[in-house]
């Protein structure tokens, strides 16, 4: 089954995708979602992975196999993504790595699910010092860091270094 772009939106807490697809572009910024993908199966996207869900407690977007313990797999061949919050357990990913940010890894994943929490440390949350604040903060080791201003506009971009620093 091929798809174009497909957005999990629903308030539905349970979305269950059957059998093998391949996604131009899979979203999902729906807090608490559940989805399901069949054991044994691979889905594929071709552009982006954007999988948003909620900082709040049993917020994240839950990514599990239709059976416990059994893998499902996602392939990304253009490696596109931006996933945080999120829940991932009994899955492969394939061709490249997934960067999860502030997310958990429940088990039996391969190694290129890779669990990083990203934090800034100064300065304190809602607070700035002169026009020109220093930044700091962690993330995983050599993760581009895109800072941004309350209208969602980028203002400042930099390199973690080795230690996950920046």
């Amino acid at each position: 089954l091929s798809a174009p772009s497909v957005t999990f939106d629903t308030q539905a807490t349970e979305t269950t995708i059957s059998g093998e697809t391949t996604f131009n572009n899979l979203s999902c910024a729906t807090a608490s979602k559940t989805i399901k993908f069949t054991q044994g199966t691979n889905q594929t996207v071709n552009g982006t992975l954007t999988l948003t869900g909620g900082s709040g407690a049993g917020e994240k977007i839950t990514l599990v196999s239709t059976v416990n313990t059994q893998k499902w797999d996602i392939t990304f061949p253009n490696g596109t993504q931006a996933v945080s919050y999120v829940d991932v357990r009994d899955s492969d990913a394939n061709t490249n790595i997934v960067s999860c940010y502030n997310s958990d890894d429940t088990g039996n994943n391969n190694a290129n699910w890779v669990f990083s929490t990203i934090a800034i440390t100064s300065p304190t949350v809602g607070k700035t010092i002169g026009t020109t604040p220093v930044v700091r903060g962690t993330a995983g080791a050599g993760d581009t860091v895109l800072i941004k201003d309350k209208d969602n506009t980028t203002v400042l971009t930099t390199t973690a270094d080795a230690n996950g620093n920046f």
